[in-house]
Formats: C-alpha cells, structure tokens, sequence
C-alpha cells in the first residue's frame, strides 16, 4: 500500500520549490511506487527532511558546490551579511537595555565605557556605508539579471517582506500612539503593558530585518558579477565582517567595564551591595554577537581563500 497523496506532498516540501518544479514528479512516482503499511516510516521522513534541507542548503548560494572563485567569494559574502543582520537586531537590542547607564558609575569609571560606545557607533557607521556601498556596487548586476527573469524565484520571499514591513510599520505608529497616552496618563499598569508591546515590537522588526536579508541572500544568489564587482564586494565584506568583530568586542568591554563599576545597575535602580552584573538581555545580546563573528569570520575565511586560490583550481 502506497502512502496517502497529502503526505507524499507535506513530504516533498522539505524540498524547495525550483528542485520540486524540476524533480518533484519523479519523486512523487518513487513514493507512490514504496510500500507502506499505512504511512511512511519514521526513517523514511527523516531522510527525506535531511536531503530536503541539504538541497535548501545548497541551493541558497552559502555552500555552493562549484570550486569557481566568484562563487566562493559571493558565498563569504553572503555569510558575512547574515552575520550583519544579527549584529543590527544584537546592536539594537544593547541600545535599549543600555539607556542612563552613566550616572550609576562613579566619574573616574566612565571613561572606558563611554569610548567602548563610541567604537560602537563608529564600527556602526563604518558597516552601514560599506554594506550600503555593495548594495549600489551589486545594483547593475541585479537589476539585469532580475530582467533577465531572476525575479521570478523572488517574488514570494520579497512579497513576505513587504508584508512585514507594513505590519511593523502599523505597530510603530500604534506604539507611538500609546506611549502618547502613557505621557499624558501615566500610571503603572499601561507602563507594564508597553513593555510587553515594546518587546512585541522588537521581536517584529528583528523578524522584519531577517526577512529582509533572506530576500537580500536569495537576489544575491540570482546575480552575476563581474571580475570587479566581486573584488569590490570581497573587499566590502572583509570590512563589514571586521565591524562585527569590533561591535562585539565594545559591547563585551562595555560590558565587563559596568560590572566592575556598578554591578547592581544590571538589576536595581539604586546601588545595593553584593548585586549580580547578569542581564539575561545582555547575555543573548553577547551569545549573538558572539555567533554573528563566527559567522563573519567563516565567511572571511572563505573569500580570501577564493582569493588566494589559483585560477581555475
């Protein structure tokens, strides 16, 4: 007894959509042809999902199978952007938790942390112009192979995007309508409630953010640069994937500077002794940027051995 035609299909969607155009017929027929009982193993799923995900893997352009020296260097690219991405929602999230942190320090204290912050929002800059910078280098190239029909794989990645960006953008405007009520109001249960909203709307614009770079990942895939561009892309990349490690190492400075300092500002509005400087916020804060510099030096590491590596081999 071959498996019911719904889950050969929820089965087949461990594939993505251009390998299911291409094979999904082919394996349809395999899986009508294997006797089941009723439904198919637990094996035969996990096999499917590990070959469905590998073949996602490899069509994202992060591993791409080719030896081709563009190949490699856009696919350390493309590493280095993600690792971007979760340097931004990272960042964003280390600017809010940090507000009126210089006060609780003693004067002799803030000097450290004060120019750990301002590497920050220097390594900041510096990233969103190079980032920026490859986007207007990349733009020709993309903008002919969108005509070229590259759109066509695009549409539903870019059109979830959109979709959350007008979301976000309600959510702002109903957040900011609130915070409004609670100036003119204010009273300790709207307080409570706005944090909450606020923590909704973090985690919305972080999904928003991420959205927008698989959207940034799968155009780039589509695209053809030139001998040029790639080198200038390469270069952009090493820099932005220097700016993560920077960014990191500030916050952990920041960081580790405020403990000595002030531990109980972590946990209390006024100084009490024997406080604790863990922040769960801050941790995961760290814990990202920590991955985001794996990743940016992974990526690293894989444009200049495309660099490096003779023609051809």
């Amino acid at each position: 007894m071959s498996i019911p035609r719904g889950e050969e299909r929820r089965l087949l969607r461990w594939y993505p959509a251009a390998f299911r155009q291409r094979y999904g017929a082919e394996l349809l027929g395999l899986l009508e042809d294997a006797s089941f009982a009723k439904k198919a193993p637990l094996a035969t799923h996990l096999d499917i999902a590990r070959a469905g995900l590998k073949e996602r893997w490899r069509e994202s352009g992060l591993a791409p199978e080719s030896r081709d020296r563009a190949l490699q260097v856009k696919a350390g690219g493309l590493w280095v952007l993600c690792a971007w991405a979760m340097a931004i929602v990272a960042g964003s999230a280390f600017a809010n938790q940090i507000e009126q942190w210089q006060p609780a320090l003693p004067t002799d204290a803030v000097q450290a942390p004060l120019l750990a912050i301002d590497v920050i929002q220097a390594a900041a800059l510096v990233g969103a112009i190079a980032v920026m910078l490859g986007a207007l280098i990349a733009l020709p190239s993309a903008v002919r192979s969108l005509r070229q029909g590259a759109w066509r794989g695009l549409v539903p990645v870019v059109r979830g995007a959109i979709v959350l960006t007008g979301v976000l953008v309600l959510a702002t405007v109903g957040l900011e309508i609130w915070a409004g009520h609670i100036r003119s109001v204010p009273c300790r249960g709207p307080l409570l409630g706005y944090g909450g909203g606020f923590l909704l709307w973090g985690a919305l614009a972080a999904l928003t953010l991420t959205a927008w770079t698989v959207a940034a990942v799968a155009t780039m895939r589509r695209v053809e640069l030139g001998a040029r561009e790639t080198k200038a892309e390469a270069a952009l990349a090493v820099v932005v994937a220097l700016v993560v490690a920077v960014v990191t190492a500030g916050v952990l400075v920041w960081w580790a500077n405020v403990a000595s300092s002030a531990p109980w500002f972590f946990s209390s509005p006024v100084a009490r002794p024997h406080a604790s400087p863990f922040d769960p916020t801050l941790v995961g804060v760290a814990v990202v940027l920590v991955i985001a510099t794996v990743v940016a030096v992974a990526g690293t590491v894989r444009i200049v051995g495309a660099s490096v590596r003779p023609s051809g081999s």
